[in-house]
């Protein structure tokens, strides 16, 4: 939550748009189970934000972003958008933060190539390691628990290894991951998160800047 807000705050500062405060909480039914876990339905969200984007709409605004940091949100995301285009005739836009490393980015961030991310991990430790070091209590790291379920590959919370290709089981995070943990926690430092900070303000600024110059108007 703190990492997105921040983030947008310097893609506002840079390209001069308006950032509205996040949504502390999304929907995160993966995470259920785990103690501490805050989850809205589906719906829910959907009608959060749809109330928001309209509010904004029959204010006049008509260049409107989602900056989501939690991938179990872009479906609802998506939805609300093609409800707004439906029903007001404006394409929105959403900007996935976490979702922008390249190959090439990873590995000239943390120095190596084939660093293994994903939740319980980094780059999220890494990000708050640059931003709020008082905060991260890297005497409490676990390391990743994760290899199979039930003699099957898995990846991720829903994809189950067929080769080189892929299939879906819907599975939660406690099924695959007693810890939590998926991923290398042996690469944390704050010197790569700043680098991975920077590179995604960057393309941040860079989609914000052609967004602006795009006629959102549905003819």
């Amino acid at each position: 939550f703190r990492i997105g807000e921040w983030v947008g705050d310097q893609v506002a500062e840079r390209t001069g748009a308006i950032v509205a405060p996040m949504l502390p909480y999304g929907y995160s039914e993966v995470f259920r189970r785990f103690p501490g876990t805050v989850t809205l339905e589906a719906s829910t969200v959907h009608a959060v934000m749809y109330d928001v984007v309209v509010s904004f709409v029959e204010r006049g605004l008509d260049h409107i972003v989602f900056l989501c940091g939690h991938n179990g949100n872009m479906p609802i995301l998506d939805h609300v958008a093609r409800r707004i285009r439906r029903e007001y005739g404006i394409r929105l836009g959403c900007f996935e933060p976490f979702r922008l490393f390249s190959p090439a980015t990873m590995a000239e961030a943390y120095g190596r190539q084939g660093v293994a991310t994903a939740h319980g991990s980094d780059p999220i430790t890494s990000f708050n390691l640059f931003l709020f070091p008082d905060d991260v209590r890297l005497d409490l790291i676990e390391e990743e628990q994760l290899t199979t379920y039930e003699n099957m590959t898995v990846k991720g919370s829903t994809q189950l290894s067929l080769g080189d290709v892929a299939g879906h089981i819907y599975f939660d995070t406690l099924d695959l991951a007693p810890n939590g943990v998926m991923g290398d926690v042996s690469v944390f430092n704050a010197e790569a998160g700043g680098k991975l900070l920077q590179h995604i303000v960057d393309k941040g600024v860079e989609f914000v800047t052609l967004f602006k110059e795009h006629d959102t108007r549905i003819a």
